[in-house]
């Protein structure tokens, strides 16, 4: 919590106990004050440590700050935070600049509103503002200076650039803030330790990041070691990410002294004109102040020439007289001058001042002149395309990168590219082995007015140049596991810097290619997007080893934007349909896969390929990629479905759903009381809002777009861009279950379980009417299009129609004996439905209230409800984990949509049509294709969830049993259904076969035990009233039937005649069992940890004990001689079972739930995660295969145990194989020998078989 960490730093300390904070609190609702509690007392105690001053680094100035700088948790927190350390910008920039001068920057100290800001309480932000070149960067690197001198508290500074991704966006500067407040003052890190310790290094990283910072550090401010702090941003005009969150938050932390620099730029001006605490500097209306500041920068840097150059007094004067007379204010003119009079081809007098003349008035003309000299010199051409590729790369390219799109005639190298940027050194310059603008005006300058010069042919041309190389780059490059990781389930985060490096030249070419497409000319595009076209060849060639490469480099969300913008362009421009076919089969690709792929990225070729369907394009052009070590893959549908992409994020159900009126974003929230903002089209999570304390029941966007509420106990207005929250409206007495917005924006509706409606001007935060006719909780609401009406449903089996005029309640519709789960207006306002929560749907007509007939309302268990834009289609989720599609008119289902692992909870069609967002209890987010596409299945599903599935011991047929009372059988090679057997009135909640396989039993929620015939399909006896049977299986010769109740017996039938034979109670719960081979024992573990060896003929039993906790599984040897249990304490043990005596115990570490002695040796223990080799006599008799049993293997399958499903994972060899997507995470699974076998709550079943000999450890 808060006071995490302070047992890293101090070993011995005794934190308060949690019970001192939460005395005067219940539930979740103390959990924020015992949080600011444990925040208060830690930083309280860490108060008393000595403050520390700004602290170069490596120098400690306490032995406390010792302290800090050994631990190691300090220490990785601050290496994963620190994105820049802004004393090293400062320091560079200094030196790029050739230094600072104090009397460039001392007269702004003297400045009257300078004064005036820092000596009120009342001005907190100074806004320092200038045309380029007037110096606002190098007089802020002085006046930092200045103020670390006298400034009695911390002080922490960021340099935007706008040349430098990293410098240029707003969670950047956050982290640099933050990082350098924390250096100065490490106690300061206790703020972020908490998010810390659970995301790690993403906190600072992910789509959240800003969100998560922002709220880090407005907690930090209200530190009272920061009452004076003082924070300083230069040149915010060139954070050119995100900005507007900026620019918000230094308006809205008006606790503390700001400084801001900028251009002149009326947006900025906009923005900050909302401080009623500024003071402004324009640098234009000081002009005196900044021509004597000018002017000693003149002397300063005349006198480091003569020095250099050794001038004498007449030639110095001249220089100096020179430049005074033509640097007009502007400090970067009066450098680029003095950077050319430095160049040591300037040997004499005369040509110093011959130089010095070529140097005109102002910058533009000055740039000029260096566009002159450039095209003079013999790498003229090649400087002009660097400057060219400079100005139209979306991010600055290094040296490598910059190879590469120069194209094969520079590929030599012994050209020295560093030394030709050299002689473009009046606009770039080189960072390390970056390049960069030397200046902003350079590059506004060859943008703006010398394009005709550097790319005669125009930008657009240029960009078609950079996309010619870098496919040809691509093209040449990419192929399968470049970075020869090996392992299909390499995880990227395991991936090193140094083996990245493998792909530095062609970095930039693989992430921007699709950008410079898009803006190149017209008749490349068309050109490119032909039949066998560069882009048509390089994505049937070369797509999943893209994929790859745009997740080494961590940007595959960047991929799904290039697909996205590639598709729009190809049917724009009216590309032929065998490109346009492929590209829109490449997007379902990366939505589908993106987040396998950007988790380990050989799943490209894997889980990507595998998971994918029959007939797509994208699978059958790199079949032959497909992994060899999974000899039978799992049959998928023969075309994608409509489920476009599955978003994970929250930890458990998503209530609510809701689509911003644009179609741009999706929100989502539930029971973990967290709001997140995706991205509709990318899938990425822009925010996660945290604020409320219960779960979160309704979400809407108001219409303007920009602003979302949420609704829990309380209701909260969020800013969709900051991510922060407006305001909290409080006045319901209990939770608020639902939201509706009046379509012209001026009212919020709120629905809660005290039985009201409120209705709230949501900009005031205040109430104007209450609703008070419902005698039940309200549960849904909605407003007609023409804004007139309000709709509400509630759990008193009402709908009522209010009028917003008056109002009043309209009518109520009474006819329902049934909670009313959801209601919803057509976007016609033509017609209202409604939803029952066990009586399926009910249409009504809006103007008159009466109810329309419909052809059907077949009986389902809905939650909620959704009319399409067109008012044509409705969307109703149900608890059976689906959603079903219906005609809006007839009542008649078009489509169902399955793929759920728990109830539909809110559904959402976007403002154009095109999709469908849903909510649900497994915790995902699934975005749908709205079209109704009625694919015919392939294969034959189940109709709701798989809930038992087992495989024969011959390993031919795989049996499932389902929610919908059918047990299926079916083919293990070609995933075929080769019978249903009905005949049960409830779920099959277990199923096994005989050691023959001939038989098979299904136990289902009936209380009812069948035994099937498999090869006739008939089933032979029925046993009755055995109650919920949870543990079942054949004895080893198929003789006898073994079952287990919850009512703590077991019973042994005769298997052919389903007599029963002998009946076992004890008193507590059966967790697992065994029949010795000699059917004379019985063994039942329980949850005690307790097992019991039961004599058959006389029932007497002796316990084993030994165990901590409940008993997984359980298997005897083939003699009858031993005992093997497994346990949730993560052991096995080996008993003797005729004396009752544990042999030995062996720490797995894992919960077993399969083991099975070897056929041929007691030495030999098969388990789900291989083989363990045991020290027991050797002596063992041969026994007929026959009685080797479904949980026995030979030892020749030994390798194949260790497959098993573990979360999204496939595992082998106890290494991650095969990545699972969320629609094919199984709810039940089984394994024999090297075949797999998965049950899903789609009622998919799906077969596998892995290869044996271990290669899956090549990719």
């Amino acid at each position: 919590m808060e006071a995490a960490g302070l047992n890293d730093i101090c070993p011995s300390l005794s934190v308060r106990g949690i019970c001192d904070y939460s005395d005067s609190h219940k539930s979740k609702e103390w959990q924020e004050f015992a949080a600011a509690t444990a925040a208060a007392f830690a930083r309280e105690f860490l108060e008393k440590l000595p403050p520390t001053e700004e602290i170069p680094t490596g120098t400690p100035k306490s032995a406390q700050h010792d302290c800090w700088l050994q631990n190691e948790k300090y220490n990785k927190c601050l290496r994963e935070l620190r994105e820049t350390d802004p004393r090293d910008d400062k320091s560079r920039i200094e030196e790029t600049k050739g230094g600072i001068l104090e009397d460039a920057y001392l007269w702004i100290l003297e400045n009257d509103k300078f004064q005036e800001w820092y000596n009120a309480t009342q001005s907190q932000l100074l806004w320092i503002k200038g045309d380029p070149g007037k110096g606002k960067t190098m007089l802020l690197c002085g006046l930092i200076n200045e103020l670390k001198k006298e400034h009695r508290s911390l002080l922490s500074y960021f340099f935007c650039q706008a040349t430098e991704t990293r410098l240029s966006n707003a969670t950047a500067v956050l982290r640099g803030l933050i990082y350098l407040l924390v250096v100065q003052h490490p106690p300061l890190v206790s703020y972020i330790d908490e998010k810390y310790d659970h995301a790690g290094k993403q906190l600072f990283e992910d789509g959240n990041a800003w969100q998560a910072l922002s709220k880090i550090f407005k907690s930090m401010l209200e530190d009272p070691i920061l009452d004076d702090v003082l924070l300083i941003v230069d040149a915010v005009d060139e954070c050119t990410t995100d900005q507007e969150k900026l620019l918000d938050l230094i308006i809205k932390s008006s606790n503390v002294k700001w400084i801001v620099t900028s251009r002149n730029w009326p947006e900025i001006e906009q923005a900050l004109d909302l401080s009623t605490q500024k003071v402004r500097i324009h640098l234009e209306l000081n002009q005196d102040s900044v021509s004597k500041a000018v002017e000693a920068f003149i002397d300063w840097k005349v006198e480091k020439l003569a020095n250099q150059k050794q001038y004498d007094s007449k030639l110095k004067s001249d220089v100096m007289s020179y430049l005074v007379e033509n640097a007009e204010g502007t400090f970067l003119w009066v450098a680029l001058v003095c950077q050319g009079l430095s160049d040591n081809k300037v040997l004499r007098k005369r040509h110093t001042r011959l130089k010095l003349e070529e140097f005109p008035k102002g910058l533009d003309p000055l740039y000029e002149r260096m566009m002159d000299y450039i095209s003079s010199l013999q790498d003229a051409e090649i400087c002009r395309e660097i400057l060219a590729l400079a100005s139209v790369v979306y991010q600055p390219v290094t040296l490598t990168e910059l190879r590469t799109l120069l194209g094969s005639q520079y590929e030599d190298e012994d050209d020295d590219l560093s030394e030709v940027i050299g002689c473009c050194g009046s606009f770039l310059t080189l960072r390390g082995d970056a390049i960069y603008f030397l200046h902003q005006s350079a590059k506004d300058f060859l943008v703006q007015k010398a394009i005709d010069v550097i790319s005669p042919l125009g930008l657009a041309y240029q960009h078609g140049v950079i996309l010619e190389r870098s496919l040809q780059a691509l093209s040449k490059t990419l192929r399968r596991d470049m970075c020869q990781l090996g392992h299909p389930g390499f995880n990227i985060n395991d991936v090193s810097a140094n083996v990245l490096k493998r792909l530095d030249p062609i970095r930039y070419s693989c992430i921007y290619w699709v950008d410079h497409l898009h803006d190149s000319e017209p008749t490349g595009l068309d050109n490119n997007l032909r039949n066998d076209g560069d882009i048509h060849v390089f994505i049937q060639k070369k797509y999943p080893y893209w994929l790859e490469a745009l997740s080494l480099l961590s940007s595959i969300v960047e991929g799904v934007k290039a697909m996205y913008k590639l598709e729009g362009l190809a049917t724009s421009s009216n590309a032929p349909a065998p490109v346009t076919k492929l590209l829109q089969d490449a997007r379902r690709f990366i939505l589908t896969h993106r987040r396998a792929i950007e988790t380990a990225p050989l799943q490209a070729y894997a889980s990507a390929l595998v998971f994918s369907p029959e007939c797509s394009l994208v699978r059958q052009l790199f079949k032959h990629e497909e992994p060899d070590w999974i000899t039978l893959k799992p049959k998928m549908d023969n075309n994608w479905d409509n489920c476009l992409q599955t978003l994970e994020g929250h930890d458990r159900a998503v209530f609510s759903v809701a689509v911003s009126p644009d179609n741009q974003l999706i929100a989502s929230g539930g029971w973990d009381e967290k709001v997140k903002i995706w991205e509709l089209e990318t899938g990425l999570c822009r925010h996660t809002l945290e604020g409320h304390y219960h779960d979160i029941h309704s979400l809407i966007f108001l219409p303007d777009g920009e602003t979302l509420a949420s609704a829990s106990r309380t209701i909260k207005i969020w800013d969709t861009k900051t991510g922060l929250c407006l305001q909290t409206l409080e006045d319901h007495d209990e939770d608020v279950s639902s939201l509706a917005s009046s379509p012209d924006g001026q009212h919020l509706v709120s629905g809660s379980n005290d039985w009201k409606i409120k209705i709230w001007s949501w900009k005031t935060g205040k109430c104007v009417k209450t609703l008070e006719d419902h005698s039940g909780e309200v549960t849904s609401m909605a407003f007609s299009p023409d804004n007139q009406c309000l709709v509400s449903g509630s759990t008193d089996g009402t709908v009522k129609i209010w009028d917003m005029k008056s109002f009043s309640c309209l009518q109520t519709l009474q006819a329902h004996n049934d909670n009313v789960m959801s209601v919803a207006f057509s976007p016609d306002g033509k017609r209202l439905a409604s939803v029952l929560h066990e009586n399926g749907i009910k249409i009504w007509d809006s103007a008159t209230g009466s109810e329309l007939p419909i052809v059907e309302s077949p009986w389902t268990s809905g939650l909620t409800i959704a009319f399409s834009a067109d008012s044509e289609h409705l969307a109703l989720g149900t608890s059976e984990s689906m959603i079903k599609l219906f005609d809006a008119e007839t009542g008649s289902v078009l489509q169902t949509l399955k793929g759920f692992d728990g109830p539909v909870e809110s559904v959402a069609f976007t403002a154009d049509g095109q999709h469908l967002v849903s909510g649900s209890g497994d915790g995902s987010v699934r975005i749908w294709a709205a079209s109704i596409d009625a694919y015919p299945l392939p294969f034959e599903y189940h109709d709701q969830s798989v809930q038992s599935i087992a495989i024969s011991a011959d390993g031919l047929r795989v049996v499932s049993g389902s929610s919908d009372t059918t047990v299926k059988i079916w083919d293990a090679e070609t995933g075929v259904c080769l019978q249903t057997l009905e005949g049960h009135r409830g779920v099959i909640n277990l199923v096994t076969f005989s050691a023959d396989s001939n038989r098979l039993a299904s136990c289902s929620g009936d209380y009812t035990i069948k035994v099937w015939d498999t090869i006739a399909g008939t089933c032979l006896y029925t046993l009755k009233d055995v109650g919920w049977v949870h543990l079942a299986a054949f004895s080893a010769d198929h003789q006898c039937l073994v079952a287990s109740s919850k009512s703590n017996t077991v019973k042994i039938w005769n298997a052919e005649t389903g007599k029963c034979l002998h009946t076992f109670e004890q008193n507590n719960r059966v967790a697992s069992m065994a029949l010795s081979v000699d059917r004379r024992c019985l063994a039942t573990g329980s949850h005690d940890g307790m097992i019991r060896i039961w004599k058959i003929r006389d029932q007497g039993f002796k316990f084993l004990q030994g165990h901590a906790r409940s008993i997984s599984s359980l298997a005897f040897s083939v003699d009858s001689k031993y005992l093997a249990s497994g346990s949730y304490d993560a052991k096995v043990s080996i008993w003797d079972a005729k004396r009752c005596t544990c042999l030995y115990t062996i720490n797995v570490g894992i919960t077993l739930h399969r083991l099975s002695f070897d056929l041929w040796t007691n030495s030999q223990l098969h388990t789900d995660i291989g083989t363990l080799y045991l020290v027991v006599p050797k002596s063992t008799p041969k026994v007929n295969a026959e009685l080797l049993g479904i949980n026995t293997m030979p030892a020749s399958d030994r390798s194949s145990r260790c497959i098993h499903v573990n979360g999204e994972w496939i595992v082998k060899h106890g290494e991650n194989v095969l990545w699972l997507p969320p629609s094919y995470r199984p709810t039940v699974s089984a394994v024999f020998r090297s075949t797999l076998a998965t049950g899903h709550d789609s009622g998919r079943v799906l077969i596998m078989r892995f290869s044996e000999d271990g290669d899956d450890r090549s990719c």
